[in-house]
């Protein structure tokens, strides 16, 4: 064969060698794979797919779906929530991107509608002492018809807080849950606290019964019901100014004639409102017979605890407090409201 012909042959094939001719006979249909199209994958994103084998493909969605229920156990996620992780994991990355951003977004708005509780609320100084003050006032009234009973003290005290807001118990405090309960709390905690001492200061007045040369019960080393009422004034909340009058000594003459039948009585003061009511009844409610009956009971006092002189106590007139609250309190009549309380010792009520 001559040169010329050998130089303007046609070429042949090279060859390939055994190595790429079983890489060829391996290697998949790259053009093959197209995206899903119900997922539209953007064109920079098509050509990794593009390489991506179909059986591969498959094998991960498989993987990803016993991930799913994997996660799912381990975190204890509702069927719900694990659903809707299984969907998610279907997603495409952009797709994902844009359901992440939703969520945040989400929890941004439930954020901004959450309102944190108010901080510890201090309740003006002015009305803590209007509390001390008239929950003093009201158990000290002779005209108070039940202690404990229907939590009618507390209720006089909420009264006398509401009319005047300027004390502090505004309507906006009051329809606060949080501050109405702190107020309320406030008014029954001094409630107790007043009758604790109360009950106290009559019990140390009592002394030491004894007879005498004609076999009466005196007692020694007693408190006189003016003292007493002093003591009750002055040592349960001075500043409330109560001022001792002869209706007072009435009442308290009988909140001791109670406790001095009952000494060891675990619920005196229901026991002094189941008598008050018993009273009322007997009487019909009637002021002009209970204020006798009290006045038995107040001349009774006497005699056991201590004679005293009583006209100069008609002279005494209520502090502002006291006035203030006989306005709300007088709504139940009970003896003491009125009128001689020095009734004869016995008569056709009894």
């Amino acid at each position: 064969m001559s040169l010329d012909e050998l130089l303007n042959r046609p070429s042949s094939p090279i060859p390939a060698s055994s190595d790429e001719a079983e890489l060829q006979s391996t290697s998949p249909n790259w053009t093959s794979v197209t995206p899903l199209a119900s997922d539209p994958i953007p064109a920079s994103d098509q050509l990794a797919v593009s390489r991506t084998p179909a059986n591969s493909r498959k094998r991960i969605a498989e993987d990803l779906k016993q991930y799913v229920e994997f996660i799912g156990r381990q975190k204890r996620l509702h069927r719900e929530s694990v659903n809707e992780l299984a969907a998610f994991s279907e997603l495409s990355e952009h797709q994902r991107h844009v359901w992440l951003a939703a969520n945040v977004i989400s929890i941004r708005e439930v954020v901004t509608k959450l309102h944190a509780p108010d901080a510890v609320w201090d309740m003006p100084k002015t009305l803590k002492r209007k509390i001390d003050i008239y929950s003093t006032a009201v158990l000290l009234s002779p005209t108070l018809s039940q202690y404990v009973k229907e939590d009618k003290a507390h209720s006089h005290v909420v009264e006398l807080l509401e009319r005047h807001p300027v004390w502090g118990y505004t309507p906006e405090v009051k329809d606060n849950p949080m501050r109405n309960s702190i107020v309320l709390s406030a008014i029954a905690t001094k409630l107790i606290e007043r009758r604790c001492t109360m009950k106290k200061l009559i019990a140390e007045s009592l002394g030491e019964v004894v007879a005498d040369d004609s076999g009466a019960d005196k007692c020694a080393n007693a408190h006189d019901i003016i003292t007493l009422c002093t003591d009750l004034c002055t040592k349960v909340y001075k500043s409330a100014k109560v001022v001792v009058t002869l209706p007072m000594c009435a009442r308290v003459a009988f909140l001791r004639c109670v406790l001095a039948e009952n000494t060891n009585i675990s619920d005196y003061w229901g026991e002094v409102d189941k008598l008050l009511v018993a009273l009322r009844n007997k009487y019909s409610n009637d002021a002009a017979k209970l204020s006798k009956r009290f006045g038995r009971i107040l001349t009774a006092d006497r005699k056991i605890y201590g004679d005293v002189e009583m006209d100069d106590l008609l002279k005494n007139a209520r502090g502002p407090a006291q006035e203030e609250t006989e306005s709300i309190v007088t709504g139940g009549v009970i003896a003491g409201a009125g009128g001689t309380l020095e009734g004869p010792e016995h008569d056709d009520e009894e």
